[in-house]
């Protein structure tokens, strides 16, 4: 929310917003954009799902780890 207010107060729109704009100025079916919106949610959980392998590598965590991670934050 706070990027989508600094865009919006600033009036500032990357390449990509831009580029986003431009392709989708025409009317979309809502089976269309349910898809559009469901690539860009797998698009941000494959960035996560890899930045938590590299995490994951880095630390060295076992399953024991994230089970004692789990029971801890319960």
């Amino acid at each position: 929310m706070a990027v989508e207010q600094n865009t919006l107060t600033s009036g500032k729109l990357s390449s990509l917003q831009l580029h986003m704009l431009r392709a989708f100025d025409r009317e979309l079916t809502e089976e269309q954009e349910k898809e559009i919106k469901q690539l860009i949610a797998d698009y941000f959980f494959r960035l996560v799902d890899q930045e938590t392998d590299e995490i994951e590598t880095q630390k060295k965590y076992t399953s024991d780890d994230f089970e004692k991670m789990a029971r801890g934050h319960r």
